[in-house]
């Protein structure tokens, strides 16, 4: 049997069940029908007790046979039709075609899900690759908002991140063209670009970021409660990046100190931070020499900076130059473990002291100006009652520090004469040399 007599079997073993499948809707109907008439029998029964209910029942029975009778037409004008059951054929093949077409979608969107996850996965590994290879990186500062007290706090250190990586991927799902925002800030009214308002970062990209336009006033504007008159100075910053900081009084960069940490804007209130910090006092520092009272110790981040007076207690505080922090003693034996080989490679293994004989620092051994030094302290000394000799070699194997109650043991393995380096309990009297410090990395 060739093709063509198979499908001529095929359509008609289908028109066959067409037939059967009509005879059955004609039984059915059939007995539809003898449900209307028995259905029509009550409605009249019914239509004697209330004439409203009678005519709405024989109305939708009316109907009902109308629409029996307009079925019964149209199967029979369905069964006279011989092409009908060439199109029911038709449609049986297209449905399939759909089903197919569905099948295969849903495949194709499962695999779309797969790549979409394993394309994030990539990227997140990309990210900590690059982290990991960048030389320095800082933490990013949040800031608490909403209230009148603001406070800084540091990031944890997943939050090692510039701000750009924070929303870097908003601006890409949007799609948003660039265009003009009307901003009203406390009544005064500011026009910017949705572009430099993004590149702002901080609150002002959040702000603008996803449904934002749900936020826009009958006017069209965007209202933001705070001072325009410093809002004006905070675009001013986001758009050049400069600011006249001579001309301002501290007064105002308070305030717009404020404002800055408000919006969220890091290195604006960076800036702010370092012009509105006191300038050091460094009047103690014994600069009357070569060296300008400062001994950075090569090969490592240590200093020593010596003081003018020879006494110290735990109310005298010493603010450091630029670049340098006193440093507690932990802070300290963390720096030298790290850096005690690179010391002595590039002392060529001579010794090397905090001040002792440093004719840079203009000291003959132990004395300064006619007077004993021996003590140089640390930030927190006055609780760990520790102290570096201006005269420990650092190219040592042992501790390079001491405690006070090691003082006097010290002078007479020295030579000292203890009355010149005299302690009072967490006080040093006499024989006080200076304070330890840490340089920051890029300091020269």
């Amino acid at each position: 049997m060739d093709d063509k007599e198979c499908r001529e079997s095929a359509l008609k073993n289908l028109c066959d069940s067409q037939k059967q499948c009509l005879d059955i809707l004609r039984e059915q109907l059939t007995t539809k029908t003898n449900e209307n008439a028995v259905l029509h029998d009550r409605v009249q029964h019914l239509q004697k007790q209330s004439v409203n209910k009678s005519e709405n029942k024989s109305k939708e029975t009316t109907n009902f046979l109308r629409l029996s009778q307009l079925f019964e037409k149209k199967i029979e004008e369905f069964q006279c039709n011989s092409k009908s059951e060439q199109v029911l054929l038709e449609l049986q093949k297209m449905k399939a075609f759909q089903e197919q077409l569905s099948s295969q979608l849903k495949t194709l969107q499962a695999k779309n899900n797969s790549l979409e996850q394993e394309n994030v996965k990539l990227k997140r590994e990309l990210k900590i690759q690059q982290k990991g290879t960048e030389p320095h990186t800082r933490k990013k500062r949040r800031f608490q908002k909403y209230g009148a007290n603001f406070k800084m706090q540091e990031g944890s250190e997943e939050d090692v991140c510039s701000d750009e990586d924070d929303i870097q991927g908003l601006d890409e799902a949007e799609n948003i063209r660039d265009e003009v925002i009307k901003l009203d800030v406390g009544g005064d009214v500011f026009l910017t670009s949705l572009s430099t308002l993004r590149k702002a970062g901080g609150f002002l990209r959040a702000r603008f970021c996803g449904d934002w336009k749900q936020q826009r006033q009958s006017d069209g504007s965007y209202f933001i409660d705070r001072d325009p008159h410093l809002f004006e100075l905070v675009m001013k910053y986001i758009r050049t990046g400069e600011f006249e900081w001579d001309e301002m009084p501290g007064a105002q960069l308070k305030r717009l100190k404020l404002e800055a940490e408000f919006f969220n804007l890091g290195n604006l209130a960076d800036c702010l931070n370092d012009r509105l910090a006191p300038e050091p006092d460094l009047s103690w520092i014994d600069d009357n020499c070569e060296l300008r009272g400062i001994r950075d110790i090569p090969g490592s981040l240590i200093s020593f900076i010596t003081a003018k007076r020879i006494s110290w207690n735990s109310s005298v505080k010493f603010d450091t130059p630029p670049g340098y922090r006193w440093a507690s003693m932990a802070e300290l034996m963390t720096n030298y473990e790290k850096s005690k080989h690179n010391i002595q490679r590039c002392s060529n293994d001579q010794p090397v002291y905090p001040a002792w004989g440093v004719e840079g620092l203009g000291w003959s051994r132990y004395t300064k100006d006619g007077m004993k030094r021996l003590f140089f302290v640390f930030s927190d000394t006055v609780s760990t009652l520790t102290f570096i000799p201006s005269g420990k070699n650092l190219v040592s194997t042992s501790k390079v520090w001491k405690t006070f109650d090691e003082t006097q043991e010290y002078c007479e393995q020295r030579g000292l004469n203890f009355r010149h380096c005299q302690i009072k309990g967490n006080a040093i009297l006499r024989g006080f040399g200076g304070i330890v410090c840490i340089r920051d990395e890029d300091t020269e």
